[in-house]
């Protein structure tokens, strides 16, 4: 890990759900105090799935380093320096974990996810972020970035009375939110799929997943299904599948007619495909002798 401001104690706040079996044990195995943040909330049943806050005595521990690779394959950990005691620390971040979004409904926000926390705090507006970081004096996150990221703490804005932020996110709020969560989210369906080697790190998965996302965007295709569609496509035949001309001519028709492109897809003549896969096929035996 960096090299940390020396102003305060120094706690972690790792996403349980991304290693529920082994995350929390490992962290109250070795920390010296631990806090679940669903502690005394009907959230609290999600156990080791909670995210958790921990102090840390020791940057340079061998536990602290091992749970620095778990977030590179896998984002789940923060790292905060705060002068409040542990348990008012968890009580501060307790009231940012739910907002309100109409009739009588909330949604958790996952600020302690490393992926969403920098688009939470963009979408919640400067009010809510300089309250959230009032109590600390440095906040740092990998998510899909290979180094450590700060979020920017405004101290001049940490006057900000308690009560002023909005505990409530509009439609156009949500909607938001999720247009920048939507690569991660994506990627790891194709993790899943197993159309993406998740033996890279994180950072080294998402930018290359990121490429193919952005060129999807750059083609036109708007909807959800259809960037869905080309980044598999992507996957299985090659980032330059979109370079022949039966799959040009393809997209821009699924455009035009706004038909689903994975309908569209499937009227490309097999030989199109094949040919693709025997690019793809060729290219992938050619890279070792490459490096030889």
């Amino acid at each position: 890990m960096t090299k940390m401001d020396d102003n305060g104690k120094l706690y972690g706040l790792v996403d349980g759900a991304q290693y529920p079996d082994s995350m929390a044990t490992w962290v109250l195995e070795f920390s010296p105090e631990v806090r679940s943040l669903f502690e005394g909330l009907p959230e609290e049943e999600a156990g080791n799935a909670a995210p958790i806050l921990f102090e840390i005595d020791n940057a340079k521990n061998d536990w602290v380093r091992q749970i620095d690779v778990m977030d590179r394959y896998r984002p789940c950990f923060t790292v905060v320096r705060s002068a409040l005691s542990i348990d008012e620390f968890k009580l501060h971040l307790q009231r940012f974990l739910f907002v309100d979004i109409g009739e009588g409904m909330q949604v958790l926000l996952r600020w302690f996810d490393p992926r969403s926390l920098p688009s939470i705090l963009e979408v919640w507006g400067k009010a809510a972020r300089a309250e959230l970081t009032r109590p600390m004096a440095m906040w740092m996150y990998r998510g899909g970035h290979p180094e450590w990221q700060r979020v920017e703490i405004d101290e001049r804005a940490s006057v900000v009375d308690a009560g002023e932020f909005p505990l409530s996110f509009s439609q156009q709020q949500l909607d938001e939110l999720e247009r920048h969560d939507e690569p991660h989210a994506l990627m790891n369906e194709f993790s899943d799929l197993g159309l993406i080697d998740v033996s890279q790190s994180y950072a080294t998965r998402y930018q290359d997943f990121l490429r193919r996302y952005n060129r999807a965007g750059e083609w036109g295709l708007t909807s959800r299904a259809d960037r869905h569609a080309f980044c598999v496509a992507s996957y299985q035949y090659g980032e330059s599948f979109e370079r022949h001309d039966e799959i040009r001519s393809t997209i821009r028709s699924s455009i035009a007619s706004r038909t689903p492109l994975v309908q569209s897809f499937e009227m490309v003549p097999a030989y199109v495909w094949r040919e693709l896969m025997r690019s793809l096929e060729k290219k992938a035996l050619q890279e070792p002798e490459v490096g030889k």
